[in-house]
């Protein structure tokens, strides 16, 4: 297809000293390539100027006056390109952008001039989409997708030491017991070693029953993050030391 321009040629004097510079204007027409100019509307193959250098002197040099027109290809379709360079990725909060590799034909493809990039649901754990939109001279539609993983669990735990009197039942609350920091989930309890008469609730309370003699005892507990949608489960095993006087 070809359209007019408004670019005009001018030669002021018959050695041309004066000429367009043809490679800095480049037209665009969404969904066409340009090709290039020519001097015929009529016979836009047989007139297409193929050196756009600065100073060229070709057939139409000593014409004063010199309409062009600009000569387009016919869209071309993305259907058959190769897309490379997709990889899976991890939840981080943020939304998750990709880098493709678009090939067509043996060709890599620009982004931005060829192709445009958008996304469906790149932000939480699951399965995103990446659309590849055809530009400039290029048309139609490509979509992958790819990965986001459930990112570590980000659970911090730390035993405190804590002292009790003897003779009596002790209810020691967990904020006493521990430092737990950035989980992800809902917190469980569970005790994994330690004396007897000492027990963890599974909201982390710990009870002393009565009876328990003078000393330090020291109790293991595992506590996990249970994970949520973007973050996975967790476990961490602290030492709480209680120390009966």
């Amino acid at each position: 297809m070809n359209g007019k321009s408004s670019y005009l040629c001018e030669t002021l004097n018959p050695k041309g000293a004066y000429f367009l510079d043809l490679a800095t204007v480049v037209p665009k027409r969404n969904g066409y390539a340009f090709k290039g100019w020519c001097t015929n509307l009529n016979d836009p193959e047989g007139t297409l100027i193929t050196d756009t250098s600065v100073g060229n002197y070709n057939s139409w040099r000593n014409v004063p006056h010199t309409d062009l027109y600009a000569v387009w290809s016919d869209p071309i379709k993305l259907d058959g390109a190769v897309i490379t360079g997709i990889a899976n990725k991890t939840y981080t909060g943020k939304a998750i952008t990709q880098e493709p590799v678009v090939k067509l034909d043996g060709k890599t493809l620009t982004k931005g001039t060829d192709y445009t990039l958008s996304y469906l649901n790149n932000i939480n754990a699951g399965t995103a989409t990446v659309t590849v939109t055809g530009a400039g001279a290029y048309i139609g539609t490509i979509k992958k997708n790819f990965t986001i993983a459930k990112a570590a669990n980000t659970l911090a735990a730390k035993g405190k030491t804590v002292t009790i009197k003897k003779n009596k039942k002790n209810v020691i609350k967990k904020a006493k017991a521990y430092t737990v920091k950035n989980s992800k989930g809902t917190l469980t309890f569970k005790k994994s070693k330690g004396n007897r008469k000492i027990t963890v609730t599974k909201n982390g309370n710990i009870t002393v029953k009565k009876g328990l003699k003078k000393g330090t005892y020291k109790v293991k507990i595992k506590i996990t993050a249970a994970g949520n949608a973007n973050y996975k489960k967790a476990d961490k095993t602290v030492t709480v030391k209680i120390k009966v006087k």
